[in-house]
């Protein structure tokens, strides 16, 4: 079968970290696509991967801690610690989900070590970036977004993006609105806008 490859420990283990990331990446900047389809299937690799490899099931009660926690900890508070024990409990969750049947982990050690290293710094330092831009965001006004002309980034309904007041935001719409359009602020709800289109023109 074309993913039988996930049948060994150190491709599914690496599979499985990358899914978390890239879902991560897709949560935090929605509206491409791109990302939410990319996660989608690495999703998918590493469910196969977890259905056809032993595994520890008290590792999947890190594994959703640590998820919750890290989204948590960086729209909730900027102390840089409950972020590094967020990480810390998703990255023993990963390691220690596929069950080995000799030494500590399925997959090679070094590998775990290695990727579970460069999972944490780079959640870090999303987690950084994101909290600073929340922070920033919520010092503000936001209520005289309403009303402003922007311009939609993607295609907009369920979700999306749009260009406001130089600014870069997650977007809705009662409407189908396509990617180039002007478009003008009706309404916000925490950080995502309600937006309709606009018959202004708006200079890119």
């Amino acid at each position: 079968m074309i993913l039988n490859f996930l049948l060994d420990p150190n491709v599914a283990y690496v599979v499985l970290v990358l899914a978390f990331v890239i879902s991560i990446l897709a949560m935090l900047a929605p509206g491409t696509g791109i990302l939410e389809v990319v996660a989608l299937a690495a999703l998918v690799a590493a469910g196969y991967g977890i259905a056809n490899n032993p595994v520890n099931t008290w590792a999947f009660i890190p594994i959703l801690a640590g998820t919750v926690l890290i989204f948590v900890t960086m729209r909730r508070t900027s102390r840089w610690f409950y972020l590094a024990a967020a990480i810390a409990i998703l990255v023993i969750g990963t390691a220690f989900l596929y069950k080995g049947s000799a030494g500590i982990f399925a997959a090679d050690t070094l590998l775990v070590l290695l990727v579970s290293a460069s999972m944490g710094v780079f959640i870090w330092i999303i987690g950084h970036y994101t909290r600073k831009a929340f922070n920033q965001k919520t010092t503000r006004d936001l209520s005289r977004l309403i009303g402003m002309t922007g311009r939609a980034t993607t295609d907009i309904h369920m979700s999306g993006s749009v260009h406001v007041n130089s600014e870069e935001w997650s977007a809705v719409s009662d409407k189908p609105i396509p990617a180039g359009s002007a478009i003008t602020v009706i309404e916000r709800n925490g950080l995502v806008l309600k937006v309709e289109k606009s018959n202004n023109q708006v200079k890119k």
